[in-house]
């Protein structure tokens, strides 16, 4: 009996000092237990006071604190990592167990981004399925254009993602150098410090196809996006434009139809390539004329490119005059009347040419 009565007695006692405990606590000022979290200077006490003492003044001091407590502690287990990390595996660890630290989650990004253009580069053969390891198109699907990682709002952030990430996209993108990729990225990133190379490579690849429609359809694009997106002109426009008018205008002598050469008119008809344009259309008309016998149309053609001294123009005039000729002779011939013979020798001879 003794034993129990003084076991009750611990047990009571025990439960006084809890009390006592938990009454000191409540009764403890937010100051001094703010005061009492600095002294301890862990992120977890400045959370415990943050939600014990929700309405204090310094409550939210306290939060900022325990944020710069666990970023001060995961970059200094990041830095390590980062030393030491072979593989973008286990920064995607690191991802996972500090999924609420935007900044450190950046860095281990920017370190998995280097990781993955590396084993690109060099054709690692032991992480093939990761996504970007398999191909250059596959890298710069998967990072180039913000999903895996958007553009930082912190200025210092913002800066050191450009450096080290888009240096090694634009490194990519060269690699693959498509229209579709260049033009994904000056739409995605239109403040880009890297904005004008990737432009020029844009303007490359148009300039490549400047002797097809295809091409052309390119390049509307491409000045659209300035015009639209941008609002503002793309600097090299005329010189743009330029050189698909002659490229096209080369192309479509080459087809030599009257379609090739309406269609050019109809899309340039400020082009100063328009006069040879003009003149071949004509020439095939010429042509059109003679099969059909077409007395007026000759005559208009010869009128238009009468001194000339275009060569196929001289050639229209020449031919179109011979035409004539003949087609006077045979008439006069035809008639079997002296009358109409000698008015063919009259208007014929020492004819001016």
């Amino acid at each position: 009996m003794e034993k129990q009565n003084k076991g009750r007695l611990q047990i009571l006692a025990v439960v006084g000092l809890l009390a006592i405990a938990a009454a000191s606590c409540i009764t403890t000022s937010p100051e001094s237990a703010f005061k009492q979290a600095e002294r301890i200077q862990t992120a977890d006490a400045f959370e415990r006071f943050a939600r014990n003492y929700s309405q204090s003044p310094f409550a939210a001091e306290a939060r900022k604190r325990a944020a710069e407590l666990r970023e001060k502690r995961g970059m200094g287990s990041l830095d390590d990592l980062l030393r030491k990390a072979t593989k973008a595996s286990q920064l995607e660890r690191f991802i996972a167990d500090h999924p609420r630290d935007p900044k450190l989650v950046l860095m281990a990004k920017f370190r998995i981004v280097e990781f993955d253009y590396q084993d690109v580069e060099t054709k690692n053969p032991f992480r093939p399925t990761r996504p970007g390891n398999v191909s250059w198109e596959k890298f710069v699907s998967h990072y180039a254009f913000g999903e895996y990682l958007t553009l930082p709002d912190d200025p210092e952030m913002r800066k050191m993602y450009y450096d080290r990430v888009h240096t090694l996209l634009i490194r990519a993108l060269a690699r693959v150098d498509s229209y579709e990729a260049w033009m994904r990225y000056l739409s995605t990133y239109p403040d880009s410090p890297y904005f004008q190379q990737a432009a020029e490579q844009v303007e490359k690849v148009v300039l490549a196809n400047a002797d097809k429609w295809e091409g052309y359809d390119l390049l509307k694009n491409y000045l659209d996006f300035y015009d639209l997106k941008l609002n503002r002109p793309c600097p090299n426009r005329k010189s743009l434009e330029r050189k698909f008018q002659q490229g096209l205008a080369d192309a479509a002598v080459k087809e030599d139809t009257k379609q090739a050469y309406q269609r050019y008119l109809h899309a340039f008809p400020d082009s100063p390539d328009n006069d040879t344009i003009v003149l071949h259309k004509d020439n095939i008309e010429f042509a059109e004329a003679r099969a059909h016998g077409d007395r007026a149309r000759i005559g208009e053609l010869i009128e238009r490119y009468k001194g000339n001294k275009v060569d196929l123009a001289q050639s229209i005039v020449h031919q179109g005059k011979v035409y004539l000729e003949q087609m006077d002779f045979d008439e006069a011939t035809r008639s079997a009347s002296p009358r109409s013979l000698q008015d063919f020798i009259d208007q014929y001879t020492n004819k001016d040419e």
